[in-house]
């Protein structure tokens, strides 16, 4: 049924003409899904003998359905190849890099074959056409691509649509499941938007972003949190196996916690707090020591934890340095997050011992909280309201996001220093 749909769908949609630039893997996926709904997609490759397999309808890797999919779209005049730049980009509305961007030997990629690419690419492509990153590449490449083109002399518009293809499943990953990334400024995106417009028609999660930089940035966090993920099961089997448990069970039941904790719902904060968070990755950790593990995810867990309050502090001292005298220090939010008056292990407890210690002028204001953190700080100047805590603050740090502190209006605090470790404020 999906193939249906594809084949009625590529007969609805407006044909592009696209160029791939990289015969390997993302390439060659790409061209064939782009291809069967409907767009009229060239590969170029300076490997002429690979062009010359593709040509014949062999793929140089195996991919399940790839090689029917590209014999398809060959037969059927939309899918081609060539080693020739000229006849490659003469008429491409699109351009996508797919080059290998390999790991140096001190981790970093090595560009030099995509900026080779676009080189090429200058000479040859129009500059109505749109340069697609789809590599994946560091945060920032786009930004020098831009000055290559600009050393040349072109004005030619780029564009990073990075690839979440996994092996084995890619077809149906690309129809499916991965989302469509685009960065890039609002006068081109309706152009790539059209390009993939039958598979959003058929669910694909369509996802714009207006700069390069931050779609290059979502492939690295992509592709490491699903490191993470895989590694930490990893870590707990070791940890499961010392304590003769059934490792696939706990993954099971863990799966869950997506329901209580979806990772869509959690914004940067100033650190975990609360009462089991902390506590309980310090007691796994300290339960793994005592049977003679490493678990290196866990101990990173509570050092990255410690590190947010270091930043934290760090950022008021910047903000204090910036004044001529000891700041008035207004913390807003008490307790370890918003509906609660739970204070135990909240980042305010630290925030406050930092400010103490520097001899700042501390106020504090929680609308539940202040009763309880009174208990460990008796002698800080507590404030009941947000004017109150305001009224010649030199410097606000909000470390829980209240409604009360969200939604208050800072507008007429034009000399207020403001620190938003929650990402919560209106603009």
């Amino acid at each position: 049924m999906k193939h249906f749909c594809i084949l009625f769908l590529s007969l609805l949609v407006i044909a592009e003409n696209i160029t791939i630039v990289g015969g390997g893997y993302v390439g060659i996926v790409t061209g064939a899904v782009l291809s069967d709904v409907g767009h009229k997609v060239t590969i170029l490759d300076i490997n002429k003998s690979r062009i010359k397999m593709l040509k014949s309808g062999e793929i140089p890797f195996f991919e399940p359905g790839l090689q029917e999919l590209v014999k398809k779209n060959i037969l059927q005049g939309r899918l081609d190849f060539c080693v020739d730049a000229l006849s490659a980009y003469q008429s491409a509305q699109v351009v996508f890099l797919a080059v290998d961007t390999p790991r140096l030997p001190d981790g970093n990629a090595n560009l030099k074959n995509l900026l080779s690419a676009v080189e090429v690419a200058i000479e040859y492509m129009s500059e109505d056409a749109i340069l697609c990153i789809k590599s994946t590449v560091p945060p920032g490449t786009n930004l020098k691509v831009q000055e290559l083109i600009k050393s040349y002399g072109k004005k030619i518009v780029t564009a990073s649509n990075p690839e979440f293809l996994r092996e084995g499943s890619a077809i149906s990953d690309f129809l499916t499941v991965n989302p469509i990334i685009v960065g890039c400024g609002s006068k081109k995106r309706s152009c790539l938007k059209k390009i993939y417009d039958p598979l959003i028609s058929m669910g694909v999660p369509w996802i714009e972003v207006d700069d390069c930089q931050t779609a290059e940035f979502i492939k690295y966090a992509w592709n490491s949190f699903g490191a993470l993920k895989v590694s930490y099961v990893n870590e707990l089997a070791s940890f499961a196996e010392k304590l003769n448990i059934d490792i696939k069970s706990v993954i099971r039941a863990i799966s869950h916690s997506d329901n209580l904790l979806p990772l869509k719902n959690i914004t940067p904060g100033p650190g975990i707090g609360g009462s089991c968070f902390p506590k309980d990755v310090d007691a796994l950790r300290s339960l793994a020591k005592s049977l003679g593990l490493e678990l290196p995810i866990i101990d990173g867990i509570l050092e990255s934890n410690m590190f947010c309050k270091k930043r934290i502090c760090e950022s008021i001292n910047k903000l204090a340095r910036s004044l001529n005298q000891k700041p008035t220090v207004a913390i807003l939010g008490l307790s370890f997050k918003a509906n609660t008056d739970d204070v135990r292990y909240s980042p305010a407890i630290d925030v406050i011992a930092y400010c103490l210690s520097q001899g700042y002028n501390i106020r504090a204001y929680d609308p539940i909280a202040i009763e309880n953190m009174r208990l460990i700080y008796p002698h800080v100047n507590y404030k009941n309201s947000m004017q109150e805590i305001l009224l010649n603050a030199d410097i606000a740090v909000v470390l829980t996001d209240w409604p009360e502190i969200k939604n208050f209006d800072f507008s007429s605090y034009n000399n207020l220093l403001i620190l938003d470790t929650r990402y919560c404020l209106r603009s």
